[in-house]
C-alpha cells in the first residue's frame, strides 16, 4: 500500500505537471505575442522596403538612355544658338536683310505691292523686327521666291502666309506673309552676382 507520503509526492508531482501544463499554452501565446507577431511586421516592412529600393534602382537604369538622350539635345541646341547667333543680324542690320529680301522678290521676278517693315520690338536680350509683304507673281515664281529667303543664313519666321488666286488670271497669283527675323542686341550689359 501506498504510504502517505508517496501519495503526497504523486500529488505534488501531479499539481506541478498540471501547473506546466497550463503555463505552456499561456507561455507560447505570450512569446507569439511578444516576439513572433512584430518579428514578421518587421520583416514584411523591410521586405516592402527593400522592393521599393529595388524598383528604384530599375528605374534608375531605364533613365540612363533618357539621360544620354537629353545630353545630345543639349549639345544640339547648343549648336543651334552657336550657328544663330553667328548668323543672326544685329539691330542695325534690319534694313540690309529687308532689302535683300526685296532683292530676292525682284530675282524671282515677283511684282511687290506692299512692303512694310514694322518698328523692331525690343525685348531683354534680342530684337524682333517684322515686316509685312504683298506681291504678285506666277506659282513657280512665287516658290522660287520662298524657297530662296527660306534658305538665307539668317532665321526668318514666317507668322502668316497665304497665296490666292487673282480673279479670272490663272496665272497670277497673290502671296500675303508677314515675316519676323530676331537679331542679337550689340549693347547687352548681363548683370551678374558679386
Amino acid at each position: 500500500m501506498p504510504t502517505q507520503i508517496q501519495e503526497k509526492k504523486w500529488w505534488a508531482k501531479s499539481l506541478a505537471g498540471s501547473m506546466i501544463l497550463g503555463i505552456l499554452p499561456l507561455v507560447t501565446l505570450l512569446f507569439f505575442w511578444i516576439f513572433y507577431f512584430p518579428l514578421q511586421a518587421a520583416k514584411k516592412e523591410l521586405s516592402d522596403s527593400i522592393e521599393e529600393k529595388a524598383a528604384y534602382i530599375e528605374q534608375t537604369s531605364l533613365l540612363l538612355p533618357q539621360l544620354k538622350q537629353t545630353a545630345l539635345l543639349e549639345k544640339k541646341t547648343q549648336r543651334y544658338v552657336a550657328n544663330w547667333e553667328k548668323n543672326a543680324p544685329t539691330e542695325t542690320e534690319f534694313s540690309k536683310l529687308f532689302g535683300a529680301i526685296s532683292e530676292q522678290a525682284k530675282l524671282a521676278n515677283i511684282k511687290i505691292d506692299l512692303y512694310e517693315p514694322q518698328k523692331p520690338t525690343i525685348y531683354h536680350t534680342i530684337n524682333a523686327g517684322t515686316a509685312t509683304l504683298k506681291c504678285t507673281g506666277t506659282y513657280k515664281n512665287i516658290c522660287e521666291f520662298l524657297y530662296h529667303i527660306e534658305n538665307f543664313p539668317e532665321t526668318l519666321w514666317t507668322n502668316s502666309l497665304s497665296i490666292t488666286r487673282n480673279g479670272e488670271n490663272r496665272e497670277t497669283l497673290t502671296l500675303n506673309m508677314v515675316l519676323t527675323v530676331f537679331s542679337k542686341k550689340t549693347n547687352i550689359r548681363v548683370e551678374t552676382d558679386r
